[in-house]
């Protein structure tokens, strides 16, 4: 007659089990979180993308297309800019009012992206702003109280409220104006390379 209890093959065999139990759980919440922090990125990337698109379209469409010499301020047309072989800046006019006489101080949009290696985080040396951020986003400048320079602190402001903007592109046919856009963004620690998400929207100049 057997005596209670279990031998010690049997206790070999459930912990077995066990293991292989536990292994498949781990990896099954390892991949659902995974999943989880990817899906969230991606919203908030997209979400980023979008806004900023909208604000810069929104000012866009009311820019001067061709400069006109004859005003007593001359009108300069929106005019793509190149920077480090990239046309990642543009710079234009809007009217103050409906008699196509008084137009703002030209406005620039351009990128600032302080991540050097691309990969999404914070390294040394990338920081340099000293806010202890990672600052990946699109600036508007504008000389408001026209003293002659755009240097003042009001005088530069972030489009919409992103922070993960890695790439800006604008492409200028006459008529109008494309702007693509790429978002970056590490859902965790554990990934060589963020994920990305571009967005590319056209806007017809009224002006």
């Amino acid at each position: 007659m057997r005596s209670a209890g279990f031998t010690l093959v049997e206790l070999m065999i459930a912990s077995a089990i066990f293991t292989l139990l536990s292994v498949a759980i781990y990896s099954a919440v390892g991949s659902t979180v995974e999943a989880t922090g990817t899906a969230t990125a991606e919203s908030e990337m997209q979400q980023s993308l979008r806004d900023a698109m909208r604000d810069m379209s929104n000012e866009l469409q009311l820019a001067a297309a061709e400069n006109d010499p004859t005003l007593i301020d001359p009108l300069f047309g929106l005019q793509v800019n190149e920077v480090d072989g990239v046309t990642s800046s543009v710079t234009f006019q809007t009217p103050t009012d409906s008699t196509g006489v008084n137009w703002t101080e030209p406005i620039t949009y351009f990128i600032v992206n302080e991540d050097a290696d691309g990969d999404a985080r914070l390294g040394p040396d990338e920081d340099t702003n000293d806010d202890g951020v990672l600052t990946r986003r699109i600036m508007r400048q504008q000389d408001i109280n026209g003293d002659g320079d755009r240097t003042d602190p009001s005088e530069m402001r972030p489009i919409a409220a992103a922070n993960n903007i890695s790439g800006l592109q604008f492409a200028f046919d006459g008529a109008s104006i494309q702007i693509t856009l790429t978002a970056s963004k590490q859902p965790n620690h554990n990934r060589d390379q963020p994920i990305t998400a571009t967005l590319t929207g056209n806007v017809f100049l009224m002006n």
